[in-house]
């Protein structure tokens, strides 16, 4: 009887627990479960664990699973909020990474901007050039020069000095020099006691030292017509030496002409007592022949001097300019550099209304080198020139060889 009493007291006691959950529906599931358990505690202390009670406990956990509320759907509007702060929150997030890379990006420009603001600015002289030249003016030639050496000038006295034989423009030489002068940047005379301000100096002092007193005008008239009755034979090293005596003597002309301040060919004529005309044509034929065989850089430099020539007479340059450039261009595609050559014969061609005879130059020129090429030019030569002018025919036979 006390076993049967127990076990109904211990029922009693858990329909109570049921009844208390089913009640307590309404708050959170945790403290459901804690009333559960404490249910469990009172029952097992009342009642010995026997078969009856064993039964009946399956009971305590399906009440307690009933008893478990079900969680409570969030309002719409609670999870739209929710959705748009996660929204808000990846956009910032892919703001940020935007950013960084931006940041990233910009980063190199920055630090060039802050190189380029640091870079040191070529250093400045606070001495007045008259002061630099008054101790510039003190020093010996070959000190200047091993200065001008410094700043990166690569020439010789003799380098100077067969410049100011070729332009007696001094200041032009100087400022010539100082493009070569490739250290200059790094000198200032406060530091280093000379700068680029030398070279002006160097070159007046180079002039100075110039005799030009071995060049007179009375005995230049018989070298000019020994001179004009050099001949080429064909042995390279004799007509190298017709070349080199017509040069010395085409310069030495234009010497005297320059330190005269003469620019008209029968005022030469009568300072030199010669046919000046005659000897610069001599020079022309005898360059054109000897420096096929010659190196490209002989060709360059005869280019400077005889446009040096005819610059200095007027007339000169009126009627043999045009021949010397295409001279210079026929030697300039002999010697493979086409562009250059065939540059200066569309140059030509451009400023001259009378086309025939540079046109036949242009492709006779290329007769030995490329003959589909010097068809091209003389059929393209055939939309300027017709009959009516002297080198019709020579054209028409270059396109029909």
């Amino acid at each position: 009887m006390a076993e049967t009493k127990n076990a109904d007291e211990a029922a009693k006691n858990t329909g109570k627990t049921v009844s208390a959950a089913q009640s307590e529906a309404g708050k959170p599931a945790a403290k459901t479960a804690e009333a559960a358990a404490d249910a469990e505690v009172k029952t097992e202390k009342k009642a010995p664990a026997r078969k009856t009670a064993a039964k009946k406990a399956p009971a305590k956990k399906a009440a307690a699973k009933k008893a478990a509320p079900k969680k409570e759907a969030a309002p719409k509007e609670e999870k739209t909020a929710v959705k748009e702060e996660a929204k808000e929150t990846v956009i910032v997030q892919d703001e940020a990474a935007e950013k960084a890379k931006e940041a990233a990006v910009d980063a190199p420009k920055a630090e060039e901007v802050t190189i380029t603001e640091i870079k040191e600015e070529p250093k400045k002289s606070m001495a007045s050039k008259e002061e630099k030249t008054a101790a510039y003016n003190a020093f010996s030639t070959d000190t200047l020069l091993e200065m001008a050496s410094e700043l990166g000038l690569k020439k010789t006295a003799d380098d100077l000095k067969a410049l100011m034989k070729e332009d007696s423009d001094l200041a032009e030489i100087a400022d010539e020099l100082a493009k070569d002068a490739e250290k200059a940047d790094d000198f200032t005379f406060e530091d280093d006691g000379y700068d680029i301000d030398i070279l002006p100096v160097l070159v007046a002092r180079i002039y100075d030292s110039i005799d030009f007193s071995l060049v007179n005008p009375k005995t230049l008239k018989d070298r000019i017509n020994a001179a004009l009755a050099l001949e080429l034979t064909g042995d390279a090293l004799a007509d190298t030496d017709v070349y080199n005596t017509l040069f010395d003597t085409v310069r030495e002309v234009l010497m005297i002409a320059q330190q005269n301040n003469i620019h008209g060919v029968q005022q030469i004529n009568d300072t030199v007592l010669a046919d000046v005309p005659a000897l610069v044509v001599k020079f022309m034929d005898v360059a054109y022949n000897v420096l096929k065989t010659w190196q490209y850089n002989d060709v360059k430099y005869y280019e400077g001097f005889i446009y040096s020539v005819l610059s200095q007479f007027e007339e000169l340059h009126q009627s043999l300019g045009t021949r010397a450039m295409m001279d210079v261009a026929d030697q300039l595609i002999l010697h493979g550099d086409y562009g250059l050559g065939d540059a200066n014969y569309r140059y030509i061609i451009r400023e001259n209304a009378i086309k025939d005879m540079i046109y036949f130059r242009f492709a006779s020129i290329y007769r030995d080198l490329d003959r589909d090429k010097a068809r091209a030019i003389a059929h393209e030569a055939l939309q300027w020139v017709d009959g009516r002018y002297d080198y019709y025919q020579a054209i028409v036979d270059i396109l029909n060889s």
